[in-house]
């Protein structure tokens, strides 16, 4: 089953052809979980006949090269590397980043000559044991709804997004709904970022995949949204309700009690102007997963996204709303 999945992904997404180079970087986080993936994913390359390249460490490896060589940026000067990115075409990152660490400079220097070159970088985000401890749920159930995330009709998802992009296109004046809250909202609808797999218009993908950003005129935000999560830092929030007016946050309302709330309302204190909004439309997404990577692409899911002082974003999410054109 996997495997089939996995051919979908690199014919259909991918679209990779006979004879090309698909670079497989890896840290092997557990061998239980992480191994067997790329051991699939190498073979599923093979199938097609194109050539995976492997390129993998341990996390003991990356402690002391990080220690000692972390900024050993001369050495893509070296014939080794620069042929190394000539000769790839696709750059496949297996294990889960986020993107809110810090990476080295060599990291940066490689990511940076790929783009550079014009090769394909697509970060599989396979789930790793940081991350279910991050999240709360087990690694088994991550897997499961990363493998469903990614067994997807991607031609079907282009569909999707270009009914959505049109429907948001049309009108710039929203009325997003739940039961007993309602927002007004005003997009900006010529700033529109479709994210749905597209290799041919997406030189870096980032899995899972499946939502449409767009920029919010922040003034016109006013009255009431309900967040079944809210996202930032790592942190997760549930069932949190907040007060617009004028753009302005009023007021934030949570359900429950935590430590992290302090945390979250300094950070709403301090936002700076600009904010957005997606919406997710991948339907093989149909649970949170408590990590908004993957949660901004679930299916019917609308989030109002800020920024703090320092540019880290803050996601309220909502997948039971319903959204309206109004008048001015």
């Amino acid at each position: 089953m996997n495997s089939e999945i996995l051919s979908n992904f690199l014919k259909n997404l991918l679209k990779i052809k006979e004879g090309e180079v698909v670079s497989i970087f890896a840290e092997i986080d557990n061998h239980q979980y992480t191994l067997p993936f790329i051991e699939d994913l190498a073979v599923a390359i093979r199938r097609q006949n194109a050539i995976p390249n492997l390129d993998f460490y341990t996390q003991n490896i990356k402690r002391i090269f990080s220690e000692k060589w972390a900024n050993r940026t001369e050495l893509f000067a070296s014939d080794y590397y620069q042929n190394k990115i000539k000769n790839i075409d696709y750059f496949l990152i297996v294990g889960w980043h986020n993107f809110s660490d810090k990476l080295n400079d060599f990291t940066k220097d490689f990511l940076s000559n790929l783009y550079k070159n014009g090769k394909n970088i697509i970060f599989l985000n396979f789930p790793t044991e940081k991350l279910s401890f991050q999240t709360g749920l087990s690694i088994d159930k991550l897997i499961e709804n990363y493998w469903r995330s990614i067994d997807c009709d991607f031609s079907k998802l282009s569909n999707v997004s270009k009914k959505q992009a049109d429907f948001l296109s049309k009108s710039q004046y929203f009325l997003l709904s739940s039961e007993t809250e309602k927002l007004k909202i005003k997009i900006e609808s010529n700033l529109l970022k479709i994210v749905c797999g597209n290799i041919d218009k997406e030189q870096i993908i980032v899995l899972p995949t499946g939502f449409i950003e767009m920029k919010l005129e922040r003034e016109f935000l006013d009255g009431f949204f309900w967040a079944e999560k809210a996202y930032y830092q790592n942190n997760v929030f549930e069932n949190v309700k907040i007060k617009f007016e004028n753009g302005n946050i009023k007021y934030a309302i949570f359900n429950e009690e935590k430590e992290g709330n302090i945390l979250l309302q300094n950070a709403l204190v301090n936002i700076v102007p600009d904010c957005k909004i997606n919406f997710g439309f991948n339907e093989k997404i149909i649970h949170f997963s408590n990590h908004i990577y993957y949660d901004r692409c679930l299916e019917n899911n609308i989030s109002l996204i800020f920024y703090d002082q320092n540019s880290a974003p803050i996601y309220f999410s909502n997948t039971k709303l319903k959204i309206k054109k109004i008048k001015e």
